[in-house]
């Protein structure tokens, strides 16, 4: 990485503060945040469609070559308020092109009218119609960022709690894991992490759970059981007021006895995989991922023409 990338990508991070949320509503919020990600390119060997289904609403992207047992189910970040999927396109398509699995990106509901556990149950929602589509559960992992990683982490607990099968893995970035907000790092890197503050957890956290205790474990599930959960891949920059939550799970997860692997990438922001456009760290963590879901979901071989750098 040259210094020049990050700088960068921060500069255009900074044109959408991380203090607007004092000032700003909740579509407003929304639309800064599309006109961060959404100029952002798209693989052109993606294929995107519109899926409007009983138990689930969101995007289908496959990629030529994509193999037709294998999902992942996407829940995007944007602290349970912003976010769509049509936002998150250059993520959800280099997942798909560097995978070749089907990816099902969900358009769950967002608060401030939507409050939890609605996103919670849409999540779950969501894994049950995959199930009806045909997917077996070993070969569906799931992928989140930020407030989508706690899904991901939250739904797991949900079919474990229900003695159901789980999926075959999940790939967490920068996950939000705690909405009670007790990790130091909150405080501590908040200097340095340009993308989430301390305030902005909390407003996001307020707007989301309302009268709900913060500790719940299906909305912060760093205070679950972890036993039992399958292979765990954690993507967490040293830069992220999120920095804590991500350690703390992981630990916990593998006292647990989980298989999980905690990757703390020096000086990288929340959520960077989406700027591998523009930023060698995001490009290769991107690569790491994908490398890791196509082990647990049975994919062997690299998809030949997918164009991507791998981790040095």
């Amino acid at each position: 990485m040259s210094n020049t990338q990050l700088i960068n990508v921060i500069s255009n991070i900074e044109r959408v503060s991380k203090d607007a949320h004092a000032q700003m509503s909740a579509p407003q919020l929304r639309e800064g945040l599309k006109a961060l990600y959404g100029p952002l390119p798209v693989n052109p060997r993606a294929t995107f469609r519109t899926v409007d289904s009983p138990g689930f609403k969101g995007l289908h992207c496959s990629a030529p070559q994509g193999l037709a047992g294998k999902a992942i189910l996407f829940l995007h970040g944007g602290g349970f308020v912003m976010g769509e999927p049509e936002t998150f396109r250059t993520l959800i398509a280099e997942i798909a092109v560097r995978t070749t699995a089907n990816v099902y990106a969900l358009d769950y509901r967002r608060a401030p009218e939507h409050p939890y556990p609605a996103a919670f149950d849409d999540t779950v929602a969501a894994w049950c119609w995959l199930l009806q589509q045909g997917y077996a559960p070993e070969s569906i992992a799931l992928v989140g960022d930020s407030a989508g990683g706690g899904l991901c982490a939250s739904l797991m607990l949900d079919l474990k709690r229900r003695c159901l099968a789980l999926p075959s893995a999940a790939f967490l970035i920068s996950p939000w894991l705690d909405l009670s907000m007790s990790g130091p790092s909150v405080l501590t890197k908040a200097s340095v992490d340009p993308v989430v503050s301390p305030e902005g957890l909390a407003f996001f956290a307020q707007n989301y759970l309302r009268a709900q205790s913060h500790t719940t474990p299906f909305a912060s599930p760093l205070f679950g059981d972890l036993a039992g959960l399958p292979p765990l891949l954690i993507h967490v920059g040293g830069n992220e007021t999120l920095l804590d939550d991500s350690v703390r799970f992981a630990g916990k997860a593998g006292s647990a006895q989980a298989r999980v692997r905690l990757d703390i990438w020096p000086q990288m922001i929340h959520e960077w995989h989406i700027w591998h456009s523009v930023l060698d760290e995001a490009d290769a963590a991107l690569e790491e991922g994908a490398m890791f879901l196509r082990a647990h979901l049975g994919i062997d071989t690299h998809p030949a023409s997918a164009d991507v750098s791998t981790t040095a």
